[in-house]
């Protein structure tokens, strides 16, 4: 199912990173994130969400912040993604949290009417750097203004190892 999200969503396949259900297990049970899963009427795994702890520095309150949320085609249409995130905030309540932050994709209509109903969304957009450009920009801390602009790394060095 991961790799599913990732074709979907970021047109990575096979899935770049070395997540598997062995992965997910060891790691999604609190120690780097946590995992909720939706299953169906036969116990199969149909969408899920992984989240971490955060902090909101502005009002100074615990929360979650949803990382992945995904839930298979033949299953949209049901607000399954709202009960994942409202699993999730039924957990961090419990341990003091009072607020949940995700990223949303834009690209459908009904899913951002949706999501607008019971949200509040800013501006903004979310960027990623890893890989050789993330090695690139440490290189840059201490580079006078002219060198940094000059050397940021490329989009495409975000994609390579």
């Amino acid at each position: 199912m991961f790799a599913d999200f990732m074709a979907e969503n970021l047109n990575f396949r096979p899935s770049p990173v070395p997540l598997n259900a062995k992965v997910i297990l060891a790691e999604g049970q609190g120690k780097k994130f946590r995992t909720v899963v939706a299953v169906d009427e036969s116990d199969n795994p149909i969408g899920y969400a992984m989240w971490v702890p955060t902090f909101d520095f502005h009002h100074a309150v615990d929360g979650a912040a949803i990382q992945e949320l995904y839930v298979q085609p033949r299953h949209r249409g049901r607000a399954l993604s709202f009960r994942l995130a409202a699993a999730i905030a039924k957990r961090i309540q419990k341990d003091g949290g009072t607020f949940l932050t995700a990223p949303v994709l834009t690209d459908d209509a009904k899913r951002l009417k949706l999501v607008r109903r019971a949200t509040v969304g800013f501006s903004l957009e979310q960027v990623y750097l890893s890989g050789r450009g993330f090695r690139e920009l440490i290189e840059l801390e201490d580079a006078d203004i002219k060198t940094l602009v000059r050397k940021l790394p490329k989009p495409e060095a975000t994609k390579e190892p």
